[in-house]
Formats: structure tokens, sequence, C-alpha cells
């Protein structure tokens, strides 16, 4: 919910302190160089380490996102885990990492085509209007004021 209509992580620091001061997640971080360059978030039970959110800094060439999930896997394994879900989302970058890969679906009953109609267009313009909001800094400032 907090990361609906956010294109940056400005969102992600009071939510993780928060899930993080009730226990709920835990915290891997990467190091370079003396400073703190990326950091991957996630839950973890009995089973395996739910992989919920990587924000890194790009630094030359490196690859850190992949780095620091990387570590955590390995790290999943040599601590008995069964698995490690990286959950939902950005699909095709999951494929380089394993082939199985779970996708969510979500389904919509309509009664008449017109309800269904209805819906379309409804979604087609959210869209366009989320388009038009986030593209202008002016209503995307009112937009995150009166929300």
């Amino acid at each position: 919910e907090q990361r609906t209509a956010h294109e940056s992580l400005e969102w992600a620091e009071p939510v993780v302190r928060a899930l993080n001061a009730e226990g709920l997640l835990k915290i891997a971080t990467l190091w370079y160089e003396g400073k703190r360059c990326a950091y991957l978030v996630f839950f973890e039970d009995e089973k395996g380490y739910y992989l919920w959110l990587t924000a890194f800094n790009k630094i030359d060439n490196l690859r850190l996102g992949h780095f620091v999930r990387y570590h955590l896997i390995r790290e999943a394994y040599q601590n008995g885990k069964q698995s490690v879900d990286m959950m939902r989302g950005a699909y095709e970058y999951k494929k380089h990492w394993d082939c199985n890969v779970a996708y969510n679906y979500e389904w919509t009953a309509f009664r008449n085509r017109l309800q269904r109609n209805g819906y379309l267009l409804k979604m087609k313009l959210k869209t366009k209007v989320r388009k038009i909001v986030y593209g202008n800094t002016r209503l995307l400032t009112l937009y995150r004021k009166f929300r």
C-alpha cells in the first residue's frame, strides 16, 4: 500500500523502520569502500527468506543489486532454508535466477458486457491520468499533498 503511486524510494525509510522496530523484517546491507552502497529488505520464517525490496547506489559498472541478492541466497541455503522467494513482480529479471517463476493473477467477473467495458475504460483512464500527474511536477506535488 505504501509503494502505490511512488516513483522513488522516498516512502521506504519510514516503512522499513516501522516494520524493523516490530521485528517483522530483516535488512541485509552491502558496504563498499567504507560506505553503505546497497541494502536488501527481506522477511524470514523457518522455511525460507522472502525478498521484498532491493536498493543500491550505482558505482562504476558493479552489479550491486545482484551481488547483495546472491549473498543473501547463499546465506539462506547455508542456514538450512528450503527456499528463497523473490516474491511478485519483475518476472523477466527473476527468470535469470531461477526457472520456477510464479505469476500473480487476478480474475474479475462481470455480469454483462456493459460492466466489463466500463471497467476497461476506467483502467485505461486511470493509466492515462497517472502518466499526466507523474509527468507534471505541480500536479504531482498537489496529488501527494491531498491524497
